[in-house]
């Protein structure tokens, strides 16, 4: 063992038996610990939320989606595209056809026993077989007919809860899709057409704007509506770290726009970050305060162990060495604080994902407060309370070099 870290730990060890040592060494032991940990759980809830945020979204919808801004698409020759040039990167495709229609039911619930409620909403025409296979609302039914989406035929929807609330209707229930027919363009008239339709499927994904205003229907109810056509194909990606390249790489060859989920919601994800970085910045400094109880913890002990130092400088150890020693003690009080700091987050994370106490209103997209401790928030943290234990240490070895070593020596008669 080198000799300044000997010291250092000789230091430490001594400092119980003086109480003023000691109870300074406790309370920096402690802040740094707290500090750390508020900074580390913090990081980690911010980045649990921005994870299962981020799983809900990508869920409801595909890594990619090609929009062609409401004209056909051709979608025969576009999988044909993507099969041969783009196979080791899309791991499938699905056709979507987008359409506005109003839904009526006849609800029974308030005075009214026949009162009519409608909405205005957003009819998503989809492939049951490979739409499973770019996202995930098929895992976000409740209720069903039949398994998964078998329930969805030529006569029958999917809803959302909120939606079916709102209509007062359930599983089952009668409905009414009301559509403007294809008439002449040049006409200044349209016809409005009624389609009766049962409720197939319910299904929740906890995004509000989704479960109140979109219908989920397959290809063979929705061309009974309007004229057979593809608006946009929905792809889901083998490797998802590299789908701005992919977004990229399609817009250029394809000519069409090519949104990411992410594309999407670009105030929500622009505010998970914002949130995301200021949270660092704000704790980043109550974890600096915190270390800043080591500059005067140092202090103390260069005042304490003064003659000490004098006695290792006269007999003969440099400046350079006695200097390693404090910047020990400052490494191995933040390195114990921050690894005890790092446990109490670790704890309180398993804590809230064990037993989610903290119940979050409905304006979130998660009913509790999640939260996600990794490798990186733990790395940074730890470098973090390193660096600033690094600086703190080099303070109060100004004093070193202006220490008179005669005079210390004469005081004591030496």
């Amino acid at each position: 063992m080198r000799l300044p870290l000997l010291l250092a730990f000789r230091f430490l060890k001594s400092s119980s038996q003086e109480h003023a040592i000691s109870t300074m060494l406790s309370i920096c032991f402690i802040s740094i610990v707290l500090g750390t940990g508020s900074l580390t759980l913090v990081a980690a809830i911010m980045k649990g939320f921005e994870a299962a945020t981020h799983k809900k979204l990508k869920g409801v919808h595909s890594d990619l989606i090609i929009d062609a801004s409401g004209k056909p698409l051709m979608y025969a020759k576009l999988r044909e595209v993507l099969t041969t040039e783009y196979n080791d990167t899309i791991a499938a495709s699905s056709p979507t056809s987008l359409h506005h229609v109003m839904i009526q039911a006849s609800s029974t619930k308030g005075q009214e026993s026949n009162s009519l409620e409608s909405s205005i909403c957003l009819l998503k025409a989809i492939d049951p077989t490979s739409e499973a296979q770019v996202s995930t609302l098929h895992d976000m039914i409740t209720e069903n007919l039949s398994s998964s989406w078998g329930s969805l035929t030529d006569s029958s929807i999917a809803i959302g809860e909120s939606l079916a609330q709102r209509l007062g209707v359930k599983l089952g229930s009668q409905v009414a899709l009301v559509f403007q027919a294809d008439t002449d363009q040049s006409s200044d008239t349209f016809t409005l057409e009624r389609k009766q339709v049962t409720i197939g499927a319910l299904f929740k994904t906890g995004i509000h704007d989704f479960d109140e205003q979109v219908i989920v229907a397959s290809f063979a109810l929705v061309n009974q509506l309007y004229p057979e056509q593809i608006t946009q194909v929905a792809l889901a990606l083998k490797d998802e770290s590299r789908l701005l390249e992919i977004q990229q790489s399609l817009q250029k060859r394809l000519s069409l726009e090519v949104m990411s989920w992410k594309d999407l919601y670009p105030p929500l994800i622009s505010a998970l970050i914002l949130e995301r970085y200021a949270m660092w910045i704000i704790l980043m400094l109550v974890t600096l305060v915190a270390s800043l109880t080591i500059i005067a913890l140092l202090y103390m002990y260069t005042k304490h162990k003064i003659v000490d130092i004098a006695l290792l400088k006269a007999m003969g150890m440099a400046d350079r060495a006695i200097r390693e020693v404090f910047l020990w003690i400052a490494t191995l009080i933040t390195c114990s604080a921050t690894f005890c700091g790092i446990l109490l987050a670790a704890f309180c994370t398993w804590l809230l994902n064990t037993y989610p106490l903290i119940k979050l209103p409905d304006v979130y997209y998660v009913s509790h407060v999640p939260a996600t401790l990794d490798m990186t928030i733990v790395a940074a943290v730890a470098l973090f309370a390193l660096f600033v234990s690094l600086c703190a240490g080099l303070f109060p070895n100004s004093s070193l070099q202006t220490m008179r070593i005669s005079r210390i020596l004469k005081g004591l008669g030496v």
